[in-house]
């Protein structure tokens, strides 16, 4: 393993933890869900949209949100109070709005943690298999079950 592999590894296992209370506010406060860890640790597989906005500052790293569609679906008509279909334009809105809110309360936690840092404008993408251009893996990532389905939140760093 390289030192610069193991600095992007020692960055993400240290500010996970922000990711993770910031998700589960959020989703409880937005959504009206609860967000609970799952041991499988897999990826997104099919199809899903993706939410993921960039921090720059102190760290460098990007933090996102992935959805299938049933759960999408669930949680953007929690969200915005009426049915948005998972293939509209409005979808988009729905989950970057969503990434944004996740991303500015991570913000909020790394203050919390003397870490300074600016967040960009959220990127919406939608696919299947790996989130990543380049086929690069998220220095942390994780599976979570709420109560629309599943879902994965990961931070991409360096």
């Amino acid at each position: 393993m390289s030192e610069s592999v193991g600095v992007v590894e020692q960055v993400a296992s240290k500010h996970w933890e922000c990711v993770t209370v910031a998700a589960r506010d959020i989703f409880s406060e937005t959504c009206a869900t609860s967000l609970s860890p799952l041991p499988d640790g897999d990826s997104p597989k099919g199809n899903h949209i993706c939410g993921a906005i960039s921090l720059t500052g102190d760290i460098a790293c990007s933090v996102f949100v992935a959805l299938p569609p049933n759960t999408a679906v669930a949680l953007a008509q929690a969200f915005a109070g009426f049915e948005i279909p998972f293939d509209s334009e409005d979808m988009d809105d729905t989950v970057g709005e969503l990434a944004n809110i996740l991303v500015g309360r991570v913000k909020e936690e790394l203050d919390k943690r003397g870490v300074a840092v600016e967040i960009s404008l959220p990127n919406v993408q939608r696919g299947s298999g790996n989130l990543a251009p380049g086929g690069d893996a998220p220095a942390k990532q994780g599976s979570f079950q709420v109560d629309a389905g599943k879902l994965w939140l990961g931070m991409f760093t360096g």
